[in-house]
């Protein structure tokens, strides 16, 4: 009880999102088992596993090799998901996640990439 009194706006509102996201997730996953969908249920297990990293990323503080691992390892699993969704579905729509996922990835690596050059070079 204590622990709610104590926590900021943006604290709950964090929480709030994430077990709102997470169960959309596992909903979607309930979903396509009753309906015998691949394309809802690759949805509804990559929705979760990116959940999973994002609170790995903003939740756990500590700055380790472990939570770095972690981390990669969720969100190469959602990708994964994703991609194994398509192979196995054949939909478009997965097509076109992974398309766009991958041009998110390349932009975020040639970024973290790019801006410490550009900061360095800034007197």
């Amino acid at each position: 009880m204590m622990f709610w009194l104590m926590m900021d706006r943006d604290g709950m509102r964090t929480y709030i999102q994430t077990a709102i996201w997470i169960g959309l997730g596992i909903l979607l996953i309930i979903w396509a088992a009753a309906e015998k969908d691949p394309v809802r249920g690759t949805v509804g297990f990559s929705l979760t596993a990116a959940w999973a990293s994002f609170v790995l990323t903003t939740k756990i503080h500590a700055e380790s090799r472990t939570k770095r691992f972690a981390e990669v390892a969720t969100m190469a699993v959602s990708f994964g998901i994703i991609v194994l969704g398509y192979i196995l579905a054949g939909a478009r729509i997965l097509m076109v996640l992974t398309a766009v996922i991958l041009a998110l990835l390349t932009l975020a690596f040639v970024l973290s990439y790019a801006i410490p050059r550009i900061r360095k070079a800034d007197p």
